[in-house]
């Protein structure tokens, strides 16, 4: 038997109570084996101890610096990153990853992975202005989101920013996943969901489901509204599918050198 078994991450805990509820229940199903949490959200403690119970999951810190943030968008951060006052900015995203770590931890989750909503820690010198503030952590995995499969989609700019990161100096001391990152086409049927699992072992597969959408009520602006439910309508379809004494995705993965 393959060692390496696929790994579903549902990103954007605490957004909405509807995408923790979302969620939560596909992890109580044993779909997702992975939850990267906003810890600056109101809602991230909606649901929250029911998640902490599943045996086994894992926990990461979903930085965020554009949502109800200093920011509006990554573009806007990227820009003061790179053009703007990089040692005011600086102290600004170590205080802020720190604050966010610390709501987590008051939460009694001790965070193992690291990524960034809208992948902003992806942007060059990111990593290299807080990976001291991660180890310190003891966090040992940093997601960096490269799937070439992406290029012919909305999501393609952030292929070339992943792909400097793959050889930054700053992520040596840190495991990576191979990551995929599926497209609507994908995630269509139960049938091609099963196929791209298949085909994605050793992976980390990235999800954003949502049991309904509240979004507007939660103040939420977000370019995956209409999305986020059929995936979790579909998700919860393959989860069903699946027998009682299977796992389809599995905690154990493969990690590789940035």
């Amino acid at each position: 038997m393959d060692r390496f078994y696929t790994t579903l991450t549902a990103d954007d805990w605490g957004l909405s109570p509807e995408v923790n509820f979302g969620i939560l229940e596909l992890a109580e199903r044993g779909l997702i084996a992975r939850v990267s949490m906003m810890s600056s959200e109101p809602y991230v403690n909606v649901g929250l101890e029911q998640l902490k119970r599943i045996p086994g999951m894992e926990f990461g810190l979903h930085l965020n610096l554009t949502h109800k943030s200093r920011f509006k968008s990554p573009q806007a951060f990227m820009k003061a990153w790179l053009f703007g006052r990089q040692i005011e900015l600086r102290h600004w995203l170590r205080s802020e990853l720190s604050l966010q770590l610390e709501s987590l931890q008051k939460l009694g989750i001790e965070p193992s992975h690291f990524d960034g909503h809208q992948h902003i820690h992806i942007v060059p010198g990111v990593m290299a202005a807080i990976g001291d503030i991660l180890k310190k952590n003891s966090i040992r995995s940093v997601r960096i989101p490269f799937d070439l499969s992406l290029w012919n989609t909305f999501r393609a700019p952030i292929l070339p920013l992943a792909f400097v990161m793959k050889f930054s100096k700053s992520l040596k001391d840190f495991e990576v996943l191979r990551f995929r990152y599926p497209k609507s086409s994908d995630l269509r049927s139960i049938e091609s969901f099963s196929k791209y699992l298949q085909n994605s072992k050793g992976c980390e597969v990235l999800v954003h489901p949502a049991r309904s959408m509240d979004f507007k009520a939660c103040g939420v602006a977000d370019e995956m509204t209409g999305s986020r439910v059929e995936e979790y309508l579909l998700l919860k379809r393959y989860a069903d599918q699946q027998s009682g004494d299977h796992r389809p995705v599995l905690q154990e993965y493969r990690s590789v050198s940035a």
